[in-house]
Parts: structure tokens; C-alpha cells; sequence
């Protein structure tokens, strides 16, 4: 998918941008073993719960999302 934003190249590339709308995002998942492949995720408003669905990870309300920052800050959802 070639108009898919990668998130986590376009955060290293963007520090402290708001994350630009689109109807396609790439994302990364770490669950405390290691990092997961990347995915592609088709919606233009990405959520927690759609993130844990592209990664299998269900049910859904039985997880809990951190977003790491580069200074390893967490922003919970």
C-alpha cells in the first residue's frame, strides 16, 4: 500500500507534528517480548482498538495501549 503513512518513520521525521490525515497508516506493536511486523491499517481516524485488531489482539477492552515518545514518555489510550 504506497500511500500508507508509516507512523513511526514519519515521527522521527515530524518531532512534535500532529500526525497528518489519511486513509491509510502502517504501525508497529512491542508487547514485552519484542516488536511485532508492521501493519497497515485501512481508516482515516487510527484508535486504540483498531491497532489492537490489525494485530489479532483480542478481545479488545482487555488491553491496554501505551504510545512511547522518543524521550520513552508514555501517552496512554
Amino acid at each position: 500500500m504506497a500511500d500508507a503513512i508509516d507512523l513511526e518513520n514519519w515521527a522521527k521525521e515530524n518531532p512534535g507534528c500532529s500526525i497528518p490525515e489519511n486513509a491509510h497508516y502502517r504501525v508497529r506493536l512491542w508487547d514485552g517480548d519484542g516488536f511485532e511486523e508492521k501493519r497497515d491499517l485501512d481508516v482515516s481516524k487510527p484508535s486504540g482498538q483498531k491497532v489492537l485488531e490489525a494485530f489479532e489482539r483480542f478481545p479488545t477492552d482487555e488491553y491496554i495501549l501505551m504510545l512511547l515518545d522518543r524521550t520513552g514518555l508514555g501517552l496512554y489510550g
